[in-house]
């Protein structure tokens, strides 16, 4: 079986060098078993013209598409396309937003099968039934229309080890890589903290999963390797979900003599003086702080479990570091609840 997996852009078209990471995790689980085909595409014009050539020179069985709410219409699109092209192609879409929108992806898009959640198990095993013309019935974590309704199968449980997924192949994104000579990668799923506006916790579960500490600094290795990587970026939702982890990472990276910088994502507790500086040592040169608000009131309204003053304490630490370390912030206007006043607070407190 031979299966072709697309990403297409978002809106706009200006997502820069950025490439969907969960395309490498799911080539490198499919390719054990089949002849895998992986592309990023930034441009729908090319997409169009060269997605046409790859179905009549691959001839591929499958189609995965991955689907955002960013880049839906894009997806709708390519979808109607490969059904004129070559109508036998099993159209199959996953990500966030097929995942909480199945029926619209299966009914409206016109998708054969959503994996629903996490993909790497599901779609593997939608492989193996297609492949052997199989009952789609017997495969967890899926959603598929027959006889007009749309059907929904029991969830699939979480992978339970990260570190028994393949190392991901990021080959369909080399050249962007190469060309910012920034490497992303992420070392765990889930999040145990629920915010209102975040799907995280809902797509990946509320009870954390980590990557151990060889396996991240493994990973880093191989990007600074094959790539030729100056920089890399994590990619988690929250990097310091616990000190004592982040510490280890770091520790990790000086033993083994990984000379890179490095950024992350984090939240504004839990934070430390001591924390911060084991990072430094290890290369990080930029921290993202999930803030979204500088109002009291707001911060309450979409859950964020944090406070004015825990945010403020985590950039006083980090200016400490401000010599070689670099802070952003995550923010955002018009939650429910959002008034000109709460949004002029969240201005002053910047």
């Amino acid at each position: 079986m031979k299966i072709m997996l697309l990403s297409l852009p978002g809106l706009g078209e200006k997502d820069g060098d950025l490439f969907p990471l969960g395309i490498g995790y799911l080539a490198s689980a499919l390719q054990q078993k089949y002849e895998v085909r992986a592309h990023h595409y930034q441009l729908m014009s090319l997409a169009r013209t060269e997605v046409c050539e790859n179905l009549r020179r691959f001839s591929p069985d499958v189609i995965g598409l991955t689907c955002s709410t960013f880049n839906r219409g894009a997806v709708k699109e390519m979808i109607r396309l490969v059904k004129r092209v070559a109508g036998g192609v099993k159209v199959v879409v996953g990500g966030v937003h097929a995942t909480f929108c199945h029926d619209q992806v299966l009914k409206q898009y016109g998708a054969d099968v959503v994996v629903v959640g996490e993909g790497e198990a599901s779609f593997a095993e939608l492989c193996d039934v297609l492949a052997n013309n199989g009952s789609l019935e017997t495969v967890r974590g899926i959603a598929y229309r027959c006889d007009g309704q749309v059907v929904l199968n029991p969830p699939r449980p979480p992978l339970e080890n990260l570190d028994e997924l393949p190392m991901p192949d990021y080959s369909y994104a080399a050249p962007f890589i190469e060309h910012s000579g920034m490497g992303s990668l992420i070392t765990s799923r889930g999040c145990p903290v629920r915010c209102t506006f975040c799907s995280t916790s809902s797509f990946w579960g509320q009870r954390v999963r980590l990557n151990s500490v060889s396996r991240v600094v493994d990973e880093m290795e191989m990007l600074i390797s094959r790539f030729k990587v100056r920089k890399i970026f994590f990619h988690d939702d929250t990097f310091n979900l616990g000190t004592a982890r982040v510490k280890a990472i770091c520790r990790e990276i000086v033993e083994r003599g990984v000379d890179i910088e490095w950024g992350c994502s984090c939240r504004v507790t839990p934070v430390s003086e001591e924390m911060l500086a084991a990072m430094v040592e290890a290369g990080c040169r930029h921290i993202c702080w999930g803030i979204e608000s500088g109002s009291e009131q707001m911060l309450k309204r979409i859950d964020k479990k944090i406070t004015l003053d825990q945010i403020s304490r985590a950039y006083q630490l980090s200016a400490k570091f401000s010599a070689v370390m670099s802070t952003g912030a995550f923010t955002m206007v018009g939650n429910p609840g959002e008034t000109e006043a709460t949004i002029r607070e969240t201005a002053g407190f910047l």
